[in-house]
């Protein structure tokens, strides 16, 4: 009963669960590789772990030793993936759940940078925390970056959610 469920409905539940992490990303900007780095150190081992045990327990070739190669790199492939999507899980639990504080962050400016991949353009500022003097590299979005340059001041209300991770709406 399970295998067949798992067959039929697998692809539609791996699809929904891509789309539905890509929402909090595309919701606010963030702290750059901040929700990431909480899912290598907190998450990776324990999701390495499930995905390895429902891919032995549903992979037919974990079965036959000649498959069995092929099985791992699957379950390999797979791990990666619900690893680097639970970024985006991490991203809106942040913002959704939990005490929520604003603060306003201000610095100047010291290096501001555009990443382009297939999927979209993401614009980029660095500056050192006038309060703190932590060196940020914060997401922004194209406008506010069409607006800076490299020596102003930028200064901007964030949140920090209930993980400590900073982000604003977009």
């Amino acid at each position: 009963m399970h295998r067949r469920l798992v067959k039929r409905l697998g692809g539609m539940l791996t699809a929904a669960v891509l789309l539905l992490s890509g929402l909090p990303l595309y919701q606010y900007h963030v702290d750059t590789n901040a929700a990431y780095s909480l899912v290598f150190r907190y998450l990776a081992a324990p999701i390495g772990i499930g995905v390895l045990l429902l891919c032995a327990r549903y992979l037919p070739g974990w079965r036959d030793p000649v498959k069995r190669v092929g099985s791992l790199l699957i379950t390999l492939l797979l791990a990666a993936m619900a690893i680097l999507v639970s970024g985006g899980y991490v991203t809106g639990f942040n913002a959704w759940v939990g005490k929520q504080e604003t603060l306003e962050l201000s610095g100047v400016i010291t290096d501001l940078q555009v990443s382009h991949s297939r999927v979209s353009t993401a614009y980029h500022v660095t500056f050192e925390d006038a309060k703190t003097e932590e060196v940020r590299r914060l997401g922004i979005g194209e406008e506010a970056y069409r607006r800076l340059a490299v020596g102003d001041v930028y200064s901007q209300r964030w949140n920090r959610g209930s993980l400590g991770l900073l982000y604003s709406k977009r």
